[in-house]
């Protein structure tokens, strides 16, 4: 009898987590040069993606991944031409019930999470490409991709 008056109380006590998302790089990337040295990815042989997690809390509510671009996050190395340098991302990845994926693209993109069971953690799949037709100077590159949840 004292458990069945207790129940109410716990049910009236319970509130939901508040609404939380939340972006972890598991592992940053390796961009390699095409043939030609026209292009620099980490679809390329040689290259490797990034992956990246998007976590939400089970009654989260829903969310928008934005995905940017990349840019070049350090000085190009000579001879590189930036007027005919574009820059894309691609993205793919999968969740619990859910799934995102984007083509190659020189703009920014989104995708949702759903945070009922949707995509308690959503694990990404992140390429980056510079292509350029003066073709790629010999040197460093590094990109950046700016990923927001909001």
């Amino acid at each position: 009898m004292q458990l069945i008056r207790l129940l109410p109380l716990l049910f009236i006590g319970f509130a939901p987590p508040a609404s939380a998302c939340g972006i972890a790089i598991n592992t940053g990337g390796i961009l390699a040069p095409s043939a030609d040295f026209t292009r620099l990815g980490s679809a390329e042989t040689g290259g490797v993606a990034a992956t990246f997690t998007v976590t939400n809390s089970l009654f989260g509510g829903d969310f928008r991944v934005t995905v940017d671009p990349p840019v070049l996050n350090s000085t190009p190395p000579v001879g590189f031409n930036t007027g005919t340098a574009q820059y894309w991302v691609a993205y793919s990845g999968v969740g619990i019930l859910s799934y995102a994926a984007h083509g190659y693209t020189t703009a920014s993109s989104h995708f949702d999470v759903s945070g009922v069971l949707g995509a308690l953690a959503v694990v990404m799949t992140l390429h980056n490409r510079i292509t350029n037709t003066s073709g790629l100077a010999a040197g460093t590159y590094q990109t950046k991709t700016v990923i927001t949840c909001s």
